[in-house]
């Protein structure tokens, strides 16, 4: 089979666990999430009190998830199931030609505090992504239009 079409099937794969996650089934419990100052605690389930949609820039690569909201100068570590990580890393392959190149994202989800430990320790907070949106190349859509 030719390479471009092992990317094709990977992509479809990708696109099908995020459909399947929509379905049902077990999502992470997240820490303490603080959304304009109120602080809440439970499962991740749509729609989730104090969840909102945002748009912006998302960088995946080895060892690296961020999110920097559409306006903010803060960047924050993504928190996902491994459905949706997985549909990241398809628009990777799919939006980006060089590595840690970003790609436009609208997401529903929550911003927390900073994780305590690992790669999110070293981030202005957290964003826990309930569900994504829209996954896009950065030139196509971007925070002003």
């Amino acid at each position: 089979m030719r390479y471009g079409s092992w990317r094709w099937l990977v992509a479809l794969a990708g696109v099908i666990c995020v459909l399947a996650s929509a379905c049902g089934g077990e999502a992470p419990e997240p820490a303490a999430v603080v959304d304009d100052g109120q602080t809440t605690d439970g499962g991740v389930q749509a729609p989730v009190a104090g969840a909102r949609a945002l748009n912006g820039l998302c960088v995946v690569g080895h060892e690296v998830r961020t999110f920097i909201p559409c306006g903010s100068k803060k960047v924050y570590w993504m928190v996902a199931d491994q459905a949706s990580l997985d549909a990241f890393q398809v628009a990777v392959e799919r939006f980006t030609d060089e590595p840690y190149e970003p790609f436009f994202a609208v997401v529903e989800g929550r911003l927390s505090e900073p994780g305590t430990e690992g790669f999110a320790a070293n981030y202005d907070g957290q964003i826990v992504i309930d569900r994504l949106i829209r996954l896009a190349p950065a030139g196509e859509l971007d925070c002003d239009g």
